[in-house]
């Protein structure tokens, strides 16, 4: 569990006037410069053992800081000049000016007449050579099946995401293209507050999977709902974490656009909590690029879809993930 050094005196009062502040200030335009972010990279405060330190410090110091990080993600974070240029966006006609991939490759590893193959350290190597076989199912979703994979008798594991097989009537284009989009996303992230995505590779059966970093603390559902989650500290330093990981995603120009404890897992220390899942996340803003481009369409999961997504205007991305923390 967490270590605490926090005082008592961290009450629900205060919780409840930190969301108040949020509310207020997320129904006043401004333009002005983040507050609160600027100052502190995410390399500067997004190791486990800062993190929860700033979690258990004084009432005032805790409420303010939240405060300011959130209000800085209300206000959208100033454009970070990314050496990331290879970052990606697939999201289509939304997107109009973000940077496409006219190439795709196929999932059969061959070269189709729009793209080339996946680079590869090696495309003769499967997944079970290079990474070992595949253990108990760690997860299940709409679009793929997680699996904790290893070799034996070894302390090394990864978690593989393998990704369903095209659906009837989706064209190949289509699922290559989301496959794709997933994968560049998520391997041009490095941030201590995000999942690791390590190789897109193919497994025995030719189906192409997505290896990340193993997470073997669990995801965050599973320990609100099975009551181990009740300390307001251990809350506080968890939900800096994630403030912090957004705000690294929208300094990259990324919206996660499905935010919720699910998709929050936790290391092996139990300390420091980290973001996965970039299936319908999308580029709002293309590297060394100063104009945001808008969202449209409903995207997320459930009670934490903003509002505006069900609404047939562009809304901005980064403000739907901000409500999404909101409802977390």
């Amino acid at each position: 569990d967490v270590e605490h050094e926090a005082s008592p005196t961290l009450s629900r009062r205060s919780t409840s006037a930190l969301f108040k502040n949020l509310i207020q200030k997320a129904r006043k335009p401004s333009h002005s410069s983040p507050v609160g972010v600027s100052g502190t990279s995410a390399s500067d405060s997004s190791d486990g053992e800062s993190s929860c330190q700033s979690a258990t410090s004084s009432n005032t110091h805790d409420e303010n800081h939240t405060t300011n990080m959130f209000k800085g993600l209300m206000l959208g974070s100033k454009y970070k000049k990314s050496s990331s240029s290879h970052l990606l966006s697939l999201a289509g006609p939304s997107s109009p000016n973000a940077v496409t991939m006219n190439r795709v490759p196929s999932v059969g590893g061959d070269i189709g007449s729009e793209g080339t193959t996946i680079t590869r350290s090696n495309s003769e190597t499967s997944l079970a050579e290079k990474y070992g076989k595949k253990e108990h199912v760690l997860g299940r979703g709409g679009h793929a099946v997680v699996h904790l994979v290893c070799f034996q008798n070894s302390s090394k594991k990864f978690a593989v995401k393998e990704f369903r097989k095209r659906r009837k009537g989706e064209s190949q284009k289509d699922y290559v293209k989301k496959l794709v989009s997933e994968f560049c996303i998520s391997s041009s992230l490095d941030n201590p507050h995000v999942v690791k995505t390590v190789d897109l590779i193919q497994d025995e059966k030719h189906q192409w999977c997505v290896v990340m970093e193993y997470c073997c603390g669990g995801d965050m559902y599973t320990r609100i709902h099975d009551g181990t989650l009740t300390d307001p500290n251990e809350f506080n330093c968890y939900f800096k974490q994630l403030v912090l990981g957004v705000e690294y995603l929208h300094s990259m120009g990324v919206a996660h656009k499905d935010l919720k404890p699910e998709n929050f897992l936790i290391d092996s220390t139990k300390r420091i909590l980290k973001i996965t899942d970039f299936g319908v996340s999308e580029v709002f803003r293309a590297p060394f690029c100063s104009v945001s481009q808008k969202g449209k369409g409903c995207i997320g999961s459930g009670p934490y879809i903003a509002p505006e997504e069900f609404g047939k205007s562009e809304y901005d991305s980064e403000a739907v993930d901000v409500w999404a923390i909101g409802i977390i």
